[in-house]
């Protein structure tokens, strides 16, 4: 990879794209035309978007990894969670007091939930990121541990996630008495975020090696083996709810190295500057959105309800307010967070 290319704006729309899928994840746009559709949709093709999202970030580290740029990569990750955690504090409160328990457990959970399992749902990958550089940073940059040892380690993590999350009916009882109490669920910085950032982070070591036809060749036989492997545990009832998004196949879309796909077209660019503007904020305020239509509009009882409306009101206000919030803060502090 060339790393005197400044900016990727392939890259910014591949970001922009998984942002949508997750909005898809978390809106089940086609759970009213046909179930079999909404799960594939769903749960296949939308699962690629947080791997995409772990394995660019590796590849964009990768090309300014010091301890100064780490410091302050760091830093600026936390300082976009914490702003995010204060937006969803009020609903947080709000569970935690319609979820009567004692106050040691509260801020057991919350202490937990902030530096493993993301403060709100979604937000898990953000610990994640956090503990996936950091661990590249110190065993490759710092410590220089044989790349390979590292890859086998992230293979073996890796492997270990698939076992627990994809194949769980076999790993019951470890994954009931030891894991859950630890971990919670599979996806996690050590056993999904580590491996796929570092992954991407091998990705910028080859250079020039795919080209667009390559990166949708492999990408589509990751998705196709994923489809068959996600519909082979689903047929047999071999995972738990919380499992999908772990594939065994997902190798080959490391091949989805788009800053190798360099455009000069001046559209081009224009588009994905643009997407870039909304790409983050979409990520975090969609859940806000669908949690405040839900509680304005009476459940099970209007049009919201039907998933590709759901989908589409979802995305469009989420959009409406973020373009509005980025004009009303663009002379703020508060914009880079939005």
């Amino acid at each position: 990879m060339n790393k005197n290319i400044e900016y990727c704006p392939y890259l910014s729309i591949g970001k922009g794209v998984a942002a949508l899928l997750i909005v898809v994840l978390h809106t089940a746009p086609l759970e009213n035309i046909s179930k079999n559709l909404d799960f594939i949709f769903t749960n296949i093709f939308s699962r690629f978007a947080v791997p995409f999202f772990f394995i660019v970030s590796g590849i964009l580290y990768k090309k300014k990894i010091s301890k100064a740029y780490t410091s302050k990569y760091i830093k600026k990750i936390i300082s976009i969670y914490l702003f995010w955690i204060i937006v969803y504090i009020p609903h947080k409160i709000l569970y935690i007091l319609k979820h009567k328990d004692n106050i040691i457990n509260i801020l057991k959970t919350i202490l937990f939930d902030f530096i493993w399992n993301g403060f709100y749902q979604h937000m898990w990958f953000i610990p994640a990121l956090v503990l996936s550089l950091l661990l590249i940073y110190y065993l490759d940059y710092i410590l220089k541990i044989n790349t390979k040892l590292i890859l086998v380690l992230t293979v073996i993590l890796y492997i270990w996630g698939i076992l627990i999350g994809m194949y769980s009916k076999y790993m019951y009882n470890i994954i009931a008495k030891i894991f859950l109490p630890i971990f919670i669920s599979p996806r996690n910085g050590l056993m999904f975020g580590f491996p796929l950032v570092f992954w991407g982070y091998l990705i910028n070591e080859r250079k020039n090696i795919y080209d667009l036809k390559h990166i949708i060749f492999y990408s589509f036989v990751s998705i196709a083996l994923s489809l068959l492997e996600i519909l082979f545990v689903y047929k047999y009832n071999l995972s738990s709810e919380y499992s999908y998004g772990f594939f065994t196949f997902l190798f080959p879309l490391l091949a989805a190295s788009f800053c190798n796909i360099n455009s000069d077209n001046e559209k081009i660019i224009v588009v994905a500057r643009y997407i870039d503007k909304y790409t983050m904020g979409l990520y975090f305020i969609h859940p806000l959105i669908l949690i405040l239509i839900l509680k304005l509009l009476p459940r099970k009882e209007n049009i919201f309800y039907f998933g590709i409306i759901r989908f589409l009101i979802t995305l469009f206000s989420s959009l409406v307010i973020l373009f509005l919030l980025q004009k009303i803060f663009r002379n703020t502090k508060i914009r880079q967070y939005i």
